[in-house]
């Protein structure tokens, strides 16, 4: 699989990085958007994500558009230590933005809701474009990294409610990687 676009990711190595912090930067080789890579534990518990998410700031079209990535300090420490990982999840993310998943839809078209437990598109693109930087393998074992993540907050669960999203989410990944594995096969 070929790689969709150019990026290069330039990375702090400074190991004492304050909160708020920019630590890096996206680098697309078409100018096509800018991306910071922000260091925010706080925003990354706000927003309950494990490590890592993008996000578009406000913008008015046609100026270019400027994402960042928020990544909690240790999620850095695993960029800076080359964890596959983690670097699976970054590549997720510029998928995400390489696909356009976070500009806002044109004329009121809306993006159709997965099913219980099944693959949204753009999340299935993402992996699609992480594999096509880090290879199959890799990009296998990043999903199944992904999965043990969700399995614990699955276990960790008090609500039930809470508890069947979180079912669900494991089970939607696990559908991620059979798919992955599908189509690399009739490659």
């Amino acid at each position: 699989m070929k790689n969709e676009g150019n990026y290069k990711i330039a990375l702090t190595r400074e190991a004492a990085v304050p909160q708020k912090a920019i630590v890096g930067e996206v680098l697309p080789e078409k100018k096509a958007f800018k991306c910071e890579i922000l260091l925010d534990d706080a925003l990354v518990a706000k927003y309950e994500m494990s490590e890592v998410f993008a996000t578009l700031l406000p913008f008015s079209p046609p100026r270019t558009p400027e994402y960042k990535i928020i990544i909690s300090a240790d999620f850095l420490k695993k960029l800076q230590r080359q964890d596959a990982n983690a670097f699976f999840k970054l590549y997720r993310e510029i998928g995400h933005i390489h696909h356009r998943d976070l500009l806002p839809k044109e004329h009121g078209e809306e993006t159709p809701a997965p099913k219980n437990g099944e693959p949204a598109e753009a999340d299935l693109a993402a992996d699609r474009f992480a594999m096509s930087y880090m290879g199959f393998a890799l990009a296998v074992d990043g999903l199944k990294a992904i999965k043990k993540e969700r399995e614990q907050l699955y276990e960790a669960a008090a609500c039930s409610e809470t508890k069947e999203q979180r079912k669900m989410a494991v089970e939607e990944i696990e559908k991620r990687l059979l798919i992955l594995c599908e189509e690399a096969c009739g490659e």
